[in-house]
């Protein structure tokens, strides 16, 4: 199965969540997430030896699997601390967001990978992570 490519936007010193929810296989079938293992790693570039950031299924690690109502979900939750201490690659190139009052600055690219007990191995999600400098400094 191939990662869905999408770029996640943070604000820096705001914690948030991304939700990957109803995870299927190459037909099409839903795959159950109940006993898989999850890691998120943040790098400034593929090349990068340490990761920024590091997320996963251990206990405490920030991503979790739920079951609402039948709907499988992982969710990786990112603290208050961990996106204060996101940093830009190049603070003065702006990557999206609104240029004038909200402009989000290349932090790196992540990858989530899930390690299921039946399935093989994949990368579910993976892309570039921006983050939005705060104005307001605690």
């Amino acid at each position: 199965m191939t990662a869905a490519i999408i770029d996640i936007q943070l604000e820096q010193g705001i914690p948030r969540s991304v939700i990957v929810a109803n995870w299927r296989n190459e037909q099409g079938e839903l795959i159950p997430l109940a006993g898989s293992a999850a890691k998120f790693q943040l790098r400034t570039s593929i090349e990068s030896d340490a990761p920024l950031l590091e997320l996963s299924t251990e206990a405490g690690g920030g991503i979790t699997i739920r079951n609402d109502d039948g709907v499988e979900s992982l969710v990786a939750t990112f603290t208050k601390e961990q996106t204060a201490a996101l940093k830009p690659i190049e603070p003065r190139k702006a990557t999206g967001g609104l240029p004038n009052v909200a402009p989000a600055f290349l932090v790196g690219v992540y990858e989530l990978r899930i390690d299921h007990p039946v399935h093989r191995p994949c990368s579910v999600l993976r892309g570039m992570l921006n983050i939005v400098l705060a104005v307001v400094r605690t």
